[in-house]
Formats: structure tokens, sequence, C-alpha cells
């Protein structure tokens, strides 16, 4: 589980998007023209969502995401939780949660 500090700025959380395919294996999926959401909750339970940037070069990066964290994101300690969403006209998915934990 990835690890971050309160007030944390410029650090962020990598995200391989997969998705689980007729024979039983996962497969990255191609991010191109997708909007990426995170669903985040906090350790009280409160909710926010963050957007996500899909790597430019899908082609060599398939199913990869990244965000930034901005001035007043980790604003906690505790155990996060971030579940991604993708979205374009005609196509939404959800993705596993990732948890990450958030030191003081």
């Amino acid at each position: 589980m990835a690890t971050f500090h309160v007030g944390d700025v410029g650090n962020g959380l990598e995200f391989w998007l997969e998705s689980l395919q007729a024979d039983g294996t996962y497969a990255r999926d191609d991010l191109t023209s997708k909007t990426i959401t995170l669903h985040v909750t906090r350790p009280d339970g409160s909710t926010t969502t963050w957007a996500a940037t899909p790597d430019p070069d899908q082609a060599t990066n398939k199913g990869k995401a990244t965000y930034t964290f901005a001035s007043g994101d980790l604003n906690m300690s505790g155990n996060w939780q971030a579940k991604p969403e993708a979205t374009a006209p005609g196509y939404q998915r959800g993705y596993e949660p990732q948890a990450f934990y958030v030191a003081p």
C-alpha cells in the first residue's frame, strides 16, 4: 500500500486499470479519449472526487492513469480509498478500489 503524508503536494497516485477477460485473465484498458474520475473515501467516511489523467502514450503505457495531489487534498491521516471510473460517450467502467495510507 502506498504511503503519503498529510499536506503532501506534487506526489501522487499511479493506477493501471485492467478488466477481467472471458478467459479469466486481466488486460489493461485503453484509456485514449476517456475521462478518469477517482471516487475517494477519506478515513472519516467523507467522500470527494479527483480527476486523474490517462497517460498520453497509451500505446506504450496502456491502462496507466495518474493523479497528482493538490494543496488540501490530503487533509487527514489514516486509510484512504480511491475507486477509479473511466467514462466516454456511450462508455462507463468502474474498477476495483485502491487503498493508500496518509501518515500524520
